[in-house]
């Protein structure tokens, strides 16, 4: 395992609600990994009309068998008739993801987090798409939103570590989110009490 954003990694983690937040690893950079499947609710927070209910859980199904592409324009077409439905938007984001167009999954992800900006997956996802674009100071400020939201959410401070460590050169605070991550996580990482153990060394 290298360094690495997780896009969900949630052991220990609250479930979410509202959202199919599902394994996916589409093109990762440097130190990214995989994330565990996981399925999360994917009722929709606001009412529906029933044909556009049926049309989200279809969608919810496509995005779970791995067809990305019917997923992603089954949600943006959800999401274009009901412009408020934040998880239309954060899960064609995943989509989009997963599908490897990371462009219109920033622009799906950042539209969810706008609607509901207290959700700590999906800002966090927002600073995982954002650091692949090179936006480090906005990839640190969606992690710290997600911390904002959800202070003990461990995949926010791992990535926020990595973010320090790798890419801002900011050893002593990568430092203090791993070991915060180590703490949350429920069953520590090896590889990550070994990062701690190099960053400790350089200090």
């Amino acid at each position: 395992m290298k360094r690495h954003d997780t896009h969900n990694m949630t052991r220990g983690a609250a479930a979410l609600t509202a959202v199919a937040l599902l394994a996916g690893c589409a093109g990762l950079g440097r130190g990214d990994k995989p994330e565990p499947t996981q399925a999360e609710s994917a009722a929709p927070a606001v009412a529906l009309p029933a044909e556009d209910r049926t049309a989200f859980d279809e969608a919810v199904a496509a995005l779970r068998a791995g067809d990305n592409e019917t997923a992603e324009s089954r949600f943006a077409a959800l999401a274009q008739r009901h412009p408020e439905l934040a998880e239309a938007h954060a899960n064609r984001g995943l989509a989009a993801l997963r599908a490897g167009d990371d462009e219109t999954a920033r622009e799906a992800m950042a539209r969810a987090v706008e609607l509901e900006p207290d959700n700590a997956a999906w800002q966090n996802r927002l600073g995982v798409l954002l650091r692949r674009a090179g936006e480090f100071e906005r990839a640190e400020a969606a992690y710290e939103a997600a911390l904002d939201a959800d202070g003990d959410y461990p995949p926010a401070h791992l990535n926020l570590g990595i973010l320090y460590d790798i890419y801002l050169q900011r050893p002593q605070e990568a430092l203090s989110h791993y070991q915060q991550y180590q703490t949350l996580a429920g069953q520590p990482d090896d590889e990550v009490a070994l990062w701690i153990a190099d960053l400790e060394r350089r200090l």
